[in-house]
């Protein structure tokens, strides 16, 4: 399995990570020495340099691509040209014996050396102009042997091979648009820093808030390293390896030598028709092997139980309960007493050794009745007693 496809986007997650550990470390700042830490201005607010970044972006990407898709064409035209030339000089040579078929495949083979050399930053761009020069003589050579018309053929397939080569300077050396892209390096940057310092709503969580954060500066610096790997299609090291995620494929090229290096070895169309037939039966049987999908399963396992697990957390926290500094009121059901009559004199307090049970509130009328009864009974002892004393007074 190859991981070629994930090198730009392996080397892109330190930037949203950054980001979000930023945003971490001015909530918490804030938090302990300046009371508290919201943000500057609300998420949805950014909306427009959102939309015009994506634009833009959009934009670059789009005119960069169109040098991209040309530029895969170059290393199956450069085969083409190179075996054209090779083929043009078997063909002179199959009726003249006395020419050195041989010594002109090796100039041919060493012009393709040169210019796979080139490809990979071995060579400079002199170098491998100075290279096609030397096919001028076979051109020469096609001359002395009245091969006018292979001689044509070949001048066409070195103005092919010249012009090719040139072609691959400029999109290597030259960028799609220099002020689009300040205008894009400021305009990713200022999408970086608002989405870091802005507020977000509380209905989105911590998690929510840090997943937006992740996400959004994940997808701007990816798209933005995507445009400037995008333009410079060409990027190999010394040793072929690429330097980048998104250069064209040099196969053909590749392929071309290899079969060119089989002709000079004095292999026969047979015997090579068997290795290529051997190889693609080996090819057929190849495969990512099962400790790579074993870890790719694993990994993914791993980030999906930890997602879960912060989801979960995230929505079983329990809400925290904030004291109240004001005293609670209890709420007590009133009693309704009787009326009492305020022109009787009130009657004498009784006083009991026991105190009598809480009735339940099914009794309260029944309690009410007999306290009434007793009021009433009281009064009347109260106004007869009086009257009693007057009359020992009178008699005394």
């Amino acid at each position: 399995m190859s991981m070629l496809k994930w090198k730009l986007m392996i080397s892109t997650l330190p930037v949203p990570l950054v980001a979000v550990v930023i945003r971490y470390i001015l909530e918490h700042f804030f938090k302990n020495y300046m009371n508290n830490y919201s943000g500057v201005m609300d998420f949805s607010a950014l909306s427009p340099v959102l939309t015009g970044g994506v634009f833009l972006i959009g934009l670059m990407l789009s005119g960069t691509l169109q040098d991209y898709k040309e530029s895969e064409k170059i290393p199956a035209e450069l085969a083409t040209c190179l075996e054209s030339i090779e083929e043009t000089v078997s063909w002179v040579c199959a009726n003249r014996p006395a020419v050195n078929e041989r010594q002109m495949k090796e100039l041919v083979a060493e012009v393709t050396d040169e210019m796979v050399g080139w490809l990979l930053r071995k060579r400079t761009p002199e170098q491998g102009f100075v290279a096609i020069e030397k096919l001028n003589g076979l051109v020469k050579e096609f001359d002395k042997l009245n091969a006018g018309l292979p001689a044509v053929r070949m001048m066409s397939e070195i103005h092919n091979l010249r012009r090719t080569m040139t072609r691959i300077g400029v999109i290597s050396r030259t960028g799609f648009l220099a002020s689009g892209y300040a205008l894009l390096d400021i305009l990713v940057v200022s999408v970086l820093t608002l989405l870091i310092i802005a507020s977000y709503k509380a209905e989105f969580g911590v998690l929510g808030k840090y997943i937006i954060i992740g996400f959004v500066s994940l997808i701007y610096s990816y798209l933005w390293r995507l445009v400037k790997d995008v333009d410079d299609p060409f990027e190999y090291a010394p040793d072929g390896e690429r330097t980048g995620a998104a250069e064209v494929e040099l196969f053909p090229l590749l392929e071309y030598q290899a079969r060119a290096k089989e002709r000079l070895a004095g292999k026969t169309i047979e015997q090579r028709f068997a290795e290529g037939a051997a190889k693609a039966d080996s090819g057929q049987s190849g495969g990512p092997s099962l400790a790579v999908l074993a870890g790719v399963s694993i990994g993914c396992l791993c980030i999906g139980a930890s997602v879960v697990w912060l989801l979960s957390r995230g929505m079983s926290t329990p809400p925290k309960v904030v004291p109240s500094t004001t005293p609670a009121v209890v709420v007590t059901p009133a009693i309704v007493a009787p009326a009492v009559d305020t022109t009787k004199p009130a009657p004498k307090a009784v006083e009991t050794k026991d105190a009598a049970p809480v009735e339940p509130t099914s009794a309260k009328s029944e309690v009410a009745s007999k306290a009434s009864a007793d009021a009433e009974e009281a009064d009347e002892e109260a106004a007869k007693k009086p009257k009693r004393r007057h009359h020992r007074r009178k008699k005394e």
